[in-house]
């Protein structure tokens, strides 16, 4: 393994077990912590003795968990929010340039009603959702037929008020990054828009943060929905291409994806990962939080087993994962578990990583299985903290230590997998073959979701390494307009970037190759 952790440590001991957690301060220190860290939490697992083995071993297949009959599983918000991430998506889909009813202003408003969502939200921006308007996540069940969602139609029937995505972003809950400052988009004056100023979350405090590029992505999309014009984009000698989406940009962004795959890093892996399976944020979160009854009174289960779901609802799982096939997964269909003729959205339904999990598993040539070991570790951690054997935290702390880089070793892979799609769409310019649509969204996403391996607190990139993958992709795709060579010399530029992944998270090269 090339794996590596680099920062100012904080040494968390639990009976026994030495586990280095990042802080914020970044040393740039190599690999070999990394390494350690997992192999010492992997060791854990695997010499688990006496009734820690037994709890373990007993664990249940499906994440269901009850107390005197009661389910003392809860993660709506986190649902709420996996609806919110996917909904916004679709709606970016439906706008075209120029043809919204409105200004500027009440299309950002109508795209910021996904993100800053509120349950009273009393825009009357086309497009703008509040409480009773109804989401448009669907579902279909292991046949491929369209089937009914158990919860209802409107996003008050999920989650009454509802959460919102802006205050989980990366830097707004925790107060702070992983590395300090935002890295990874180095144009920080686009669109008219000057990302050092724009100040989304009104902290005043003059540093450009995550939602500040989100806010930047929307202003485009919202300005292009109401006075952008189609355009065409160049194949070479075959014919031009019209392009009539207002997500799309002439320089090759599709800002629905980047979007998308932005919020899925940095809110749902900065969410799980740097706090709901931290070590390093005290009593009142993480997985140190107390464990000895209700977190609060009207409620069953602990803190402790709160924050364990917390996470899990961010990577996105059915409850019954582990009985899912690669295809299933990854095809977003649904395994109706109750019987019940419908889908429902808090437990059987999967969402955001748990899908990309799946699908670089299918991918994978050498049996590799990130979807199904994260899954293992949440429900054998859960059933730890639930049971409590004596010496558990020790087990726990391991597991946790897995999901944190499994779920990042998931995005590196999906990175890769979009840099492959990204030269095979390089490779088809001026060919029939090539779609100037494909080659911004596999640019996208792989951009997306590189982005978001920066709030990792594991840091398996140190930040030179970041920088470096970065500075490789650029802010946009080199097109086929800048000519062969330049064509020629970013190919290059992304198989370096392939190389260096590959490296630091020790991946197969048959599996890089045909990711």
């Amino acid at each position: 393994m090339a794996l590596n952790l680099h920062s100012k440590k904080l040494i968390f001991i639990l009976g026994g077990l030495l586990l280095s957690c990042s802080s914020d301060d970044s040393d740039d220190s190599g690999s070999s912590n990394t390494i350690a860290n997992y192999e010492s939490a992997s060791d854990v697992i695997t010499s688990l003795t006496g009734d820690v083995k037994s709890s373990y071993d007993a664990a249940p297949e499906t994440y269901t968990f009850t107390r005197d009959n009661a389910s003392t599983v809860s993660y709506t918000g986190q649902t709420f929010r996996q609806v919110l991430i996917e909904d916004l998506k679709t709606y970016i889909e439906t706008l075209e340039q120029g043809t919204y009813q409105g200004s500027s202003d009440d299309a950002l408003a109508s795209l910021n009603s996904y993100v800053s969502y509120s349950y009273d939200n009393s825009s009357v921006a086309s497009g703008a959702i509040n409480g009773s308007s109804s989401f448009s996540v669907t579902a279909k069940d292991t046949s491929e037929t369209s089937i009914a969602i158990a919860e209802g139609t409107t996003y008050a029937v999920i989650q009454d008020p509802g959460s919102n995505l802006l205050g989980k972003f990366a830097g707004n809950d925790n107060e702070e990054l992983p590395r300090d400052s935002f890295l990874g988009w180095t144009t920080l004056e686009f669109n008219g828009q000057d990302l050092s100023s724009l100040d989304i979350d009104s902290s005043g405090d003059g540093k450009v943060e995550p939602e500040d590029l989100l806010g930047a992505w929307l202003r485009i999309i919202a300005d292009q929905a109401v006075d952008g014009q189609a355009f065409t984009v160049a194949n070479g000698d075959q014919p031009a291409q019209s392009v009539t989406a207002a997500y799309l940009t002439e320089s090759g962004l599709d800002l629905r994806q980047l979007v998308q795959k932005f919020i899925h890093g940095a809110v749902s892996f900065s969410q799980a990962t740097d706090d709901y399976l931290s070590v390093t944020r005290g009593d009142e979160k993480g997985i140190l939080a107390d464990n000895s009854g209700p977190a609060k009174a009207d409620v069953v289960y602990t803190a402790r087993e709160h924050h364990w779901d917390e996470a899990f609802g961010y990577f996105g799982a059915a409850r019954d994962f582990l009985s899912y096939t690669d295809d299933q997964t990854k095809n977003k269909l649904s395994i109706d578990t109750d019987n019940s003729g419908s889908i429902a959205l808090l437990s059987e339904k999967n969402f955001g990583i748990s899908v990309n999990a799946a699908k670089r598993d299918s991918g994978s040539t050498t049996g590799l299985d990130l979807s199904s070991t994260i899954m293992n570790s949440f429900v054998k951690g859960r059933h730890l903290i639930a049971e409590k054997p004596e010496g558990y935290e020790t087990a726990v702390t391991a597991l946790a230590t897995m999901i944190r880089i499994d779920w990042e070793k998931v995005l590196a892979a999906t990175v890769i997998h979009y840099i492959n799609d990204t030269i095979s769409e390089m490779d088809q310019y001026g060919s029939s073959e090539y779609l100037f649509t494909d080659h911004a969204k596999f640019w996208s996403e792989m951009k997306g979701f590189a982005l978001g391996l920066q709030f990792s607190p594991e840091k398996i990139l140190s930040d030179e390494q970041f920088t470096q993958l970065h500075t490789l992709f650029g802010d946009a795709p080199v097109l086929g307009s800048a000519g062969s060579d330049a064509l020629a010399t970013y190919k290059t530029s992304l198989l370096e970037a392939r190389a260096l992944l590959q490296s630091a998270y020790a991946f197969d090269a048959s599996d890089v190759e045909n990711w």
